[in-house]
């Protein structure tokens, strides 16, 4: 998947069919446990389990900046292939913080959460799809869509709970002149760390320099002191 692998020591078993290769690597420098295997004329099984900090995220080029730090867990499981892979991945999110890394979407560390996703790589793109993030209130089911600089082309929501009690769905499409159009529907939204966040004008709560055009249709939307607005 175009990493550099390395390895001190590596168990490899091979025979007519096929081989498998096993042990402690490092994958660009990071390190994690693998189990590959191989087959004749067929697609290579993998299994990977790794635990990616703020560094290791950046070397590996899933650096989401200031909105997401802290620790998380992996394992992945799928398929390599000569033109395409994927792969199923599973995310302890319990160590992590984030801030708004979607609308209102905020997170201490230490409250528990779990994300399990299929990548799928594309030609020009690769697709996070069937998106599962839940606990601590949260529930968010939908796919991301990135380029290959990993800038966000599409996003599909259908269920987007932040927040405990939020009743949302939210897309969004970056169009040819670069702005991210962000449509949100629903009955009930938390606004108060999407708010809190846009009026302190932190450029450090931000990923990158993106222009928003946001569209919000939302029965209430819940916010300071107890304030509910309409």
């Amino acid at each position: 998947m175009n990493q550099k692998l390395e390895a001190n020591t590596l168990k490899v078993v091979a025979n007519n069919n096929g081989y498998q290769v096993k042990g402690d690597v490092k994958i660009n420098g990071q390190p994690a446990q693998l189990d590959y295997r191989k087959l004749n004329d067929a697609d290579a099984d993998i299994k990977l389990s790794a635990t990616l900090d703020d560094a290791s995220r950046a070397r590996l080029g899933l650096d989401l900046g200031p909105a997401v730090s802290g620790s998380i867990p992996i394992k992945v499981i799928g398929k390599i292939g000569d033109h395409d892979s994927r792969v199923g991945i599973e995310a302890d999110l319990t160590s992590l913080k984030l801030d708004n890394i979607l609308p209102g979407w905020v997170k201490v560390p230490g409250k528990s959460g779990k994300a399990t996703f299929s990548v799928v790589k594309k030609e020009q793109s690769t697709l996070f799809q069937d998106i599962v993030v839940d606990g601590g209130g949260v529930s968010i089911k939908g796919s991301v869509e990135v380029d290959a600089n990993g800038d966000l082309l599409n996003a599909n929501f259908p269920t987007y709970s932040p927040s405990e009690g939020d009743k949302t769905s939210l897309k969004a499409e970056r169009g040819t002149d670069g702005v991210v159009k962000v449509t949100m529907r629903g009955d009930v939204f938390d606004g108060r760390g999407f708010l809190k966040s846009a009026i302190s004008g932190d450029a450090k709560s931000k990923t990158k320099n993106i222009d928003f055009d946001v569209d919000l249709k939302l029965g209430a939307v819940a916010g300071n002191n107890g304030e509910a607005h309409a």
